[in-house]
């Protein structure tokens, strides 16, 4: 479990292909989070999308449990933006 107290990224973790579930709780500080992904070993990472093309929607409620799967060994990490005084936890679970 994670906690982000300003806006920034989680350590990136490696996770296994499969099903996960994020799990996050707390105050947003009116900022959002996106969950990322990273196939080239972290130098590119990119929000985890719906199959319509929608950005997850991690922000509009907590608590929130949200499943995804993906493929391969990527890196995963939280990216909390535009947020002021936040006090979220943040997790992953595979």
């Amino acid at each position: 479990m994670y906690n982000l107290t300003s806006n920034g990224s989680t350590p990136n973790r490696s996770i296994k292909a499969g099903e996960f579930a994020c799990v996050v709780s707390g105050e947003f500080g009116g900022g959002s989070v996106a969950v990322e992904v990273s196939y080239d070993d972290g130098v590119t990472f990119v929000p985890i999308e719906r199959t319509e093309g929608a950005l997850v929607p991690i922000a509009i409620t907590v608590p929130l449990v949200a499943n995804a799967i993906v493929f391969g060994k990527p890196l995963i990490r939280f990216t909390l933006t535009g947020a002021t005084a936040p006090d979220l936890n943040l997790g992953f679970h595979s």
